[in-house]
């Protein structure tokens, strides 16, 4: 049998080499592949949010323990985050705090097409946080080949079946993220238009980006 010649889709599979007519194809069914990691990220999201993200049945020492780790990554953060950095538990409109959702802006890397953007992201930790990762987005319809169309990053250390540990901090996260801008994994591609243009079209990839940076200036 011949194995997948598509990229993998934030799962385990790995790529290898087509056949000349797969090739010819590639582009094609490649699209396919990303649209359907679209509705498996948007049906997700609906269908898993009330077992993945509330409701579950954790009872309150779970939610004990992941409040406490929570509360933790706070103190180390304040304590030592890096340059050009911002996270911090969304305050409700009510004045309190929630803890189990961050808002958080990465930096453009310096030298980079994406230096000069100060990006937006949100972190949002399960209740069976740290066993299992927390989700992070961007706004919708950021352009990004690991971005999902609804803004959820597709990275492998926020994966529970890939690179997922408890130990992996909110500073880890957030710097793994601005590693993944500057470096797309074209083998975890999840959306459609900015894949094909990294891996086919880089000049376009790279006006798009400049444009996108505009979007998004620094707060300070």
């Amino acid at each position: 049998s011949t194995a997948s010649p598509f990229p993998t889709l934030c799962c385990p599979w790995q790529p290898a080499p087509a056949s000349s007519i797969m090739r010819h194809h590639l582009g094609k069914l490649g699209s396919l592949h990303v649209w359907l990691a679209f509705l498996t990220d948007r049906l997700g999201e609906r269908v898993c949010a009330p077992s993945r993200w509330g409701g579950n049945g954790v009872d309150s020492e779970g939610m004990s323990i992941a409040k406490g780790r929570i509360t933790q990554e706070r103190k180390r953060w304040r304590k030592d985050h890096p340059p050009g950095f911002f996270a911090r538990p969304e305050t409700k409109e009510d004045g309190s705090t929630n803890m189990f959702r961050w808002k958080c802006h990465i930096p453009g890397r310096k030298d980079t097409i994406w230096e000069g953007g100060y990006y937006p992201i949100s972190i949002d930790f399960p209740e069976e946080y740290p066993q299992r990762p927390p989700k992070c987005k961007f706004s919708e319809g950021f352009y990004h080949p690991n971005v999902y169309p609804s803004g959820t990053v597709c990275l492998s250390i926020l994966n529970e079946d890939e690179g997922w540990v408890p130990s992996i901090t909110v500073k880890q996260i957030l710097m793994g993220i601005q590693d993944l801008l500057t470096d797309p994994n074209p083998n975890s591609p999840a959306q459609t238009d900015a894949y094909l243009d990294y891996t086919k079209n880089r000049d376009k990839y790279e006006l798009r980006v400049k444009k996108q940076v505009e979007k998004f200036p620094p707060k300070f």
